[in-house]
C-alpha cells in the first residue's frame, strides 16, 4: 500500500466510517483474486491475455462514451 493510501486508511478508520464486515469481505476477495489472476495470466499465453485486456478495455471505453 502506498503512502497515500496507507494515510488515508488510517483518517477513514479513526472517523469511524469503515463498515468492517464489507472491508474485511473485500480484502479475502482482494488477496484471492490477486493470486489467482497472477496465477492464471502465467499459465496462459502473454499474446492472449494482452488481446484480452486490450478487448475489454476498448468495451469499456465505448460503453463509457455511448452511454453519454
Amino acid at each position: 500500500m502506498s503512502c497515500i493510501n496507507s494515510f488515508a486508511a488510517v483518517t477513514f478508520i479513526f472517523a469511524g466510517l469503515v463498515a468492517w464486515p464489507q472491508a474485511v469481505l473485500m480484502m479475502f476477495g482482494t488477496v484471492i483474486g490477486g493470486y489467482s489472476g497472477a496465477y492464471y495470466s502465467r499459465q496462459l499465453d502473454p499474446q492472449m491475455v494482452r488481446r484480452f485486456v486490450i478487448v475489454i478495455a476498448w468495451v469499456i471505453t465505448c460503453y463509457f462514451f455511448l452511454r453519454r
